[in-house]
């Protein structure tokens, strides 16, 4: 079947057109709401300015295809393979995309608003000026992703890799990253109030200048974790809470952690320069080798922490 064709019977009210062969096929400027596409081959094809909204691409072949300016609004598509793909300035609110494949996509000022990305791989792909407000990305791989400068509020990345991915300038508040992977992530200057990091490895990201007022980074490995005691004992909900966590080798120049309840924390070689830790709580932490110049401790307890080589704030090294 042709694009004609396909084009002819779908105006006539066929809407299933599974498992055909469409490669290298153009479709501008159409309006196939609610077709089904489930397990056709669109590859190399051009599907711009369309408008997709409900369709069912559920394990279709999109590879290096062009979806850019169109609607998929609340489409499924499962499975699908996207890698590569140009899905610019394209509407996926609310969009199933788990489990997909968008590898090295560029996905740059999307909507995907509500949009499910469970499992999806998104490795290297570009979100640059997309809206992802309410988004799933629960065990996604975003490793190497470029988000910067997202607003990524109440966001869902339980278990995502995030690894060396860009997050510069992120707004993450309320966001979920329990058990995420931020090893050498770059989070310079984001915002990361009252987001939820349940043992997340940050060790040796990059924290520059982030905010993270009222964030939680707990880390006690198989233990059970209630919160609401631990913010009763700490001082109330804009506490920031990183117990036990994994910070080792991080960057948390100018970051401003006052007041912060980082007890029994894994600090090594992690870097405090001219960080804001006024009344912090480090009491059991292990800050060996860690970089503490020009950081503010006025009022923090360093009871019982691990100061082995530590370069204090004076610039002076701990024996």
């Amino acid at each position: 079947m042709n694009v004609d064709e396909l084009l002819r019977l779908y105006s006539q009210g066929q809407k299933e057109f599974s498992r055909l062969n469409l490669s290298a096929s153009e479709i501008i400027q159409a309006n196939l709401t609610q077709i089904e596409l489930n397990h056709s081959d669109l590859s190399w094809s051009n599907l711009s300015s369309t408008d997709l909204s409900g369709a069912n691409f559920c394990h279709a072949d999109l590879v290096n295809t062009r979806i850019i300016s169109s609607r998929l609004i609340g489409a499924l598509m499962q499975h699908c393979d996207l890698s590569y793909g140009d899905l610019s300035w394209t509407n996926l609110n609310s969009v199933d995309l788990s489990y997909a494949d968008l590898s090295y996509a560029n996905l740059s000022n999307t909507f995907l608003s509500n949009a499910n990305l469970t499992g999806a791989n998104l490795t290297g792909a570009t979100l640059t000026g997309a809206t992802l407000t309410g988004a799933n990305f629960t065990r996604a791989d975003l490793t190497e992703a470029n988000l910067s400068g997202l607003n990524l509020m109440e966001a869902d990345l339980t278990r995502a890799n995030l690894s060396a991915s860009n997050l510069q300038g992120c707004s993450f508040n309320e966001a979920n990253f329990s058990r995420a992977d931020l090893r050498e992530a770059d989070l310079k200057n984001s915002i990361l109030e009252g987001v939820f990091l349940h043992r997340a490895n940050l060790s040796r990201a990059n924290l520059r200048g982030a905010n993270f007022s009222g964030a939680v980074l707990h880390g006690l490995g198989s233990k059970r974790f209630s919160l609401s005691p631990l913010r009763k004992k700490t001082g109330g909900r804009g506490q920031i809470l990183f117990v036990y966590a994994n910070l080792k080798g991080a960057n948390l120049t100018g970051a401003n952690l006052e007041n912060s309840y980082l007890s029994h924390a894994y600090l090594q070689k992690s870097i405090f320069n001219d960080a804001n830790l006024q009344g912090s709580n480090f009491m059991e932490a292990d800050l060996e080798k860690a970089d503490l110049r020009g950081a503010d401790l006025r009022n923090s307890n360093l009871g019982g922490a691990n100061l082995k080589e530590t370069i204090m704030p004076d610039g002076s090294t701990h024996p």
